[in-house]
This record gives C-alpha cells, structure tokens and sequence, in this order.
C-alpha cells in the first residue's frame, strides 16, 4: 500500500537557481544538519533498544529535508517553532545541542528539559515544547501567531502537524481562527502517509490535504515533495516574506515518508518490504549529496569525510551526556511559572 510521492503537482523549483542563491556555504549547512539528525536519531534509536530511554520514541529519519529547509530559509531567531511529539530535530534546529538531546532521552539533567520531558517533550528557547496531544499544538500555534500580532513583532508561526493530526477538530478550529483574525502563521502538514498504522486516505475525505483546505478557508497554499531540501528551503523562504507582509494563515502540506515505523514500538505490519526498499529509494540526504556533487560543489570523497566526521561528533556527544546527573524529582516544579 506504498503511495508514491510523484504522482502530485508540486510548488517546484530549478535546483542550480537555488543553489546559486545560497551559496555553497550554504548548501554545505543545510546536508551538514540533515546528517546529523539522521546520526542522532540513529544513535538514540540504538539508546532506546538497549533500555537507556524510557518511555516513547518517535524517529524523523526520511523527513529531515522539510524542517531542515524550513529552519535554514527562516533562520531559528525569525519564527515562532511549534510541533508535535515527534520533536528531537525541530529542537537540533533551533538550539538543542546533540549532548543535551541525548541527555533528555537518559532522563539526566543535562538535558533541554532537565531530563523532565523525555523523547515527546524536547524544548528549546524557540520551540515551546513537543506536544504529545494529536493536534492539540495547532490551537498553541495560533497562539503564538496571535502574540506576534498582540505585540506587533514581524515573527511567523511554524506550525509542523502530521497527516493523523488533520482529522482532529482543533486543527480546524485554529484554522477558522487564524483566517479570521489574519495572523501570521505557516500551518506545516508533514504527510509521511501514515498516521499510526492508519493510512492517511482512510481517515481523511481529500487529498491532498492541505490545497482542499486552504480553499475552504481561501487562503494560500503549497503542496512541497518533502524529499526536496532545496524546493523545501526556497517555499519557506519565500513564504516567510509574504506572511510578515500580508499577516495571512498559509498551508504547506509537504509529501514525505518516514523510513521507521510511527514509534519504535510500531511492529509495521502494514508496509511490505518492496514497500519500504521503494521508501528508502527516496532518502533525502542521498539525494542531495547526488546534487552536491552534479553542481561541482562537493566531491564524493568530501562528502564522506564529513559523514564521518559529524558521526562521530554525534557519538562523542552520546557518551557526554550519559555523564550527566540523573533527573533530580526536587527540581520537578523549577521553571513552572504560577502561584
């Protein structure tokens, strides 16, 4: 039951055009972040089936291109970042380090969260928190979107939702209202076809998701092949220029596939093996290096060496935070504001 992501019109653009705009430099940052997500939930994946994590573990490998597109284009310090549980490369992007990810995961309190949150609950300056509440986060988005016009400062909302989270009421709720009161907010459906084991054209009456409904509530909107780093990071680029200006709700719905199941406990029986050789053809990271290298602006041996060298960075990083001081339960109510 594999869906494939070509059989869809794209918001597209040419690569060499988006290359020479940002600069080798660039180019270079945005494969440098996509492989050390992909390091880090693969060490962190290993953490958890050896007994050190508890709790839930939810992976993004095969999905890095959106976020990493989005955060590169935005820059961290430009947008309000909201997302789901699903929430460890969000928090790499806008200011968790790998050593207090980790530590997160170990439940120490080198973590972002002073080890408190655990996988659902990373938190940095900028991302408020993993939300472990399906569509839930969309109302705290609109939240935030509200603020920035309460306040008038010239942020945009990003607020990443999956496929599952597209059937919940309150997603439509924060839709009606950041149409109606106009603010500025970037909704960021993430349709790696599943939501759970559940097949995303079982449990929702259109397809695509996002075009259907920006055209009941007639506002913009773009369908992104989440595969594409370069198409992902030059749409939210432009479109953050256009929501500071117009302070209008825009839909992104980018097409991807995540390569693991929805959490480590998923047994998966709903995809085939051609299913998941078919998936991985796809990965991202491959894909971009092939263009790095097309360009002229990587060889393939560059290339390698700076796999090697961020995977070890991201393992020595592993081996920091398993230093760390077990979650201290004295600590639990520090940062929470209240009477």
């Amino acid at each position: 039951m594999h869906a494939p992501l070509s059989n869809f019109s794209y918001t597209a653009f040419d690569p060499y055009q988006v290359l020479n705009s940002m600069g080798k430099e660039k180019a270079i940052e945005l494969l440098t972040h996509m492989i050390r997500i992909r390091y880090f939930e693969t060490f962190a994946e290993t953490s958890y089936l050896e007994g050190l994590v508890a709790g839930f573990f939810h992976s993004y490998i095969g999905q890095e291109a959106i976020q990493v597109g989005a955060v590169g284009a935005v820059g961290k310090d430009h947008g309000h970042w909201i997302t789901t549980y699903r929430c460890h490369a969000l928090a790499l992007l806008t200011g968790c380090s790998p050593v207090a990810g980790f530590a997160e995961l170990l439940g120490n309190q080198l973590g972002c969260a002073k080890g408190r949150g655990g996988s659902m609950h990373f938190v940095t300056e900028r991302m408020p928190l993993g939300q472990g509440i399906v569509g839930g986060h969309t109302a705290l988005g609109t939240g935030f979107a509200f603020k920035s016009i309460y306040q008038g400062d010239d942020f945009v909302t990003y607020c990443f939702l999956g496929d599952g989270a597209c059937a919940q009421g309150v997603f439509y709720e924060s839709l009606n209202m950041a149409t109606l009161w106009s603010l500025p907010i970037v909704f960021v459906i993430e349709n790696n076809v599943w939501g759970m084991g559940t097949h995303y054209k079982r449990a929702l009456a259109m397809d695509p998701i996002g075009p259907s409904l920006a055209k009941t509530f007639g506002i913009e909107s773009h369908l992104l092949d989440g595969m594409n780093v370069l198409d992902s990071y030059q749409l939210f680029k432009e479109v953050h220029e256009r929501v500071k200006k117009t302070k209008r709700p825009v839909i992104i719905e980018a097409k991807t596939q995540r390569f693991k199941g929805h959490s480590r406990s998923d047994t998966e029986y709903y995809r085939t093996k051609e299913d998941l050789e078919a998936i991985r053809s796809l990965d991202p990271i491959e894909k971009f290096k092939t263009i790095l290298i097309q360009n002229n602006l990587a060889s393939p041996e560059q290339l390698k060496e700076l796999d090697v060298r961020i995977k070890n960075e991201v393992y020595e990083s592993l081996e920091t935070a398993k230093k760390g001081m077990p979650c201290d339960i004295g600590d639990i109510e520090t940062g929470v504001e209240g009477d």
